[in-house]
């Protein structure tokens, strides 16, 4: 098996084909960079939860039995909110983010594995129920979370899910109302310019980004990821 290259290497590799493989004949396809990679499941489940890592979450957050699964079928995204439960391989079709086509990300279903926090119980339950379109029961667990959010942290890391579910279920106002709110974190940054790349004005979009990428450790895919989205906008 072959292992996925860093996505700060295929963010290379991007940024040197980008003139190249813009001018390809529209009948034509650009060579899918990530395509014959597997994306490692241990590197993607810490991307998963890097969110809570940011915010001090110090606890051990156990790889669910099924994640392995879950990381096969997971790619097909293009502007991938940072959240709980998304990890930056996921955006995996380059072409699809160089000639502007959107992509559909699959519906797919996991399980939460139990944590020692029950605060992040809750909120991988919400993720999960999110990831799987099951859009009631992922409120009904964000509830049972915003009732165990006893420090700023941790009332961060729920108002984030709340924003990542009201953009999977299209809800963009509320979306854009949550992350504004949280401008001054990585995560808020990062997912306002996943709305701005939604709209005609894309330089919002580089501010956003770049913003995220500053905050965020090189060592972080989703610092990678950031600056990826900043040469697209």
């Amino acid at each position: 098996m072959i292992t996925q290259p860093s996505l700060a290497t295929l963010t290379a590799r991007f940024l040197a084909n980008r003139e190249v493989s813009t001018q390809v004949d529209s009948a034509v396809e650009p060579h899918e960079v990530a395509s014959a990679f597997v994306t490692d499941p241990k590197s993607a489940w810490m991307e998963a939860i890097a969110v809570a890592k940011l915010l001090g979450v110090k606890d051990s957050v156990p790889m669910p039995s099924d994640w392995a699964g879950y990381v096969r079928q997971a790619g097909g995204a293009d502007y991938l909110p940072m959240c709980l439960g998304n990890f930056p391989q996921q955006v995996s079709d380059v072409s699809s983010l160089i000639s502007g086509k959107r992509a559909t990300a699959p519906t797919t279903t996991r399980t939460a594995q139990p944590t020692k926090l029950p605060i992040l119980t809750a909120l991988l339950n919400a993720t999960a129920a999110r990831g799987a379109g099951h859009f009631a029961n992922a409120e009904k667990h964000l509830a049972e979370a915003d009732q165990l959010a006893h420090t700023d942290s941790l009332k961060t890391l729920v108002k984030n899910e709340r924003g990542a579910l009201a953009h999977a279920k299209g809800d963009t106002a509320t979306a854009r109302k949550l992350w504004t709110e949280l401008s001054t974190t990585a995560m808020g940054a990062f997912n306002l310019g996943i709305l701005a790349m939604q709209t005609p004005n894309k330089s919002d979009a580089k501010k956003h980004f770049s913003d995220a990428a500053s905050r965020l450790p090189e060592s972080s895919s989703w610092h990678h990821l950031a600056k990826m989205y900043v040469a697209l906008s």
